[in-house]
């Protein structure tokens, strides 16, 4: 099976973000000003590059700073984000490896287990699976805690959290979907079929014996499909721009490119590479001292954008 509808509301969400962010990191290299411009196209040629790439690792990925400042804060933000780039990059290895070919587009490897239901039957195959189930329950781990953290901070050592705006509260609806939706679509898929791992593959068989897992899995399927389409669709109007933008932050910062003295390109981009993760609350002496928790950096980012 070469393709299913289910696949195009991911699709479609991919191919709008990656147009997207595209576009809208060519507008702010145009908006620099030359000697940034210069800066800039030196730093993707010199050792500002590895520097880039070794802060993107261990700040956008793994979250250094807030593993050491908060450990439970940092595994949760560290599981979601390094958890989803690891089984992207494995899924992408899965898909070339496994698959009936290689190059094969996104969509094949995010959603492997469904064009290859009889995938694990091998020894390697099956600790593949393994390796895949292992990324999907850390990707859990965390996403239970976000779950938990939105309804009561002090779990993972915060005191407060950000109030967040409708769009926003859509796209972490959606975001919180992506891998539930995938657990259950690949459990159910993996029950019908007598495979899957120490995951997906136990409550599949769970799953199975009282429920026509086959047909069972193609709503799941298209849940998963529809909440990804989803959160990258929203991811430009809602706090999650961050997750593109702290990328070209980092590249400019390492470039040697700073704020003026006037708002500008720069300013810009730190104002969209805010996460309004909430944690400038707990730091703030207006929170502790007066308990004023309204007026933030977090709030001021969100009002600038």
């Amino acid at each position: 099976m070469q393709f299913d509808p289910f696949v195009l509301p991911f699709d479609i969400g991919l191919y709008f973000i990656l147009l997207f962010v595209v576009a809208r990191s060519v507008i702010w290299f145009r908006q620099l000003s030359r000697p940034d411009k210069l800066r800039l196209q030196r730093g993707f040629f010199g050792k500002a590059f590895g520097q880039s790439l070794k802060e993107i690792f261990l700040e956008s990925l793994i979250h250094r700073k807030i593993l050491k400042k908060n450990p439970r804060l940092g595994y949760m933000h560290m599981s979601l984000a390094f958890g989803w780039f690891l089984l992207i990059l494995f899924g992408t290895i899965e898909a070339d490896i496994f698959g009936e070919s290689h190059l094969n587009p996104p969509s094949r490897a995010i959603f492997f287990r469904f064009f290859n239901p009889d995938h694990g039957r091998t020894l390697f195959e099956s600790a593949y699976a393994f390796l895949m189930d292992l990324i999907l329950a850390f990707i859990l781990s965390g996403l239970v805690l976000a779950i938990i953290k939105r309804f009561s901070s002090r779990v993972v050592g915060m005191k407060k959290t950000t109030r967040l705006r409708m769009l926003d509260r859509v796209a972490l609806t959606a975001l919180w979907l992506i891998f539930p939706s995938r657990l259950i679509a690949e459990s159910l898929t993996s029950g019908a079929y007598g495979t899957g791992s120490f995951l997906t593959g136990s409550l599949g068989s769970v799953l199975a014996s009282f429920l026509p897992a086959k047909e069972a899995a193609y709503p799941f399927w298209w849940l998963y499909s529809l909440s990804l389409g989803t959160f990258f669709v929203l991811l430009p109007l809602t706090r999650y721009m961050h997750i593109p933008t702290e990328l070209f932050l980092i590249f400019m910062r390492n470039s040697g490119i700073k704020t003026g003295d006037r708002a500008g390109t720069f300013s810009e981009v730190e104002v969209h590479s805010c996460s309004s993760c909430g944690m400038c609350i707990d730091q703030c002496q207006l929170n502790f001292s007066a308990g004023i928790n309204t007026i933030q950096a977090t709030y001021l980012m969100k009002a600038v954008r």
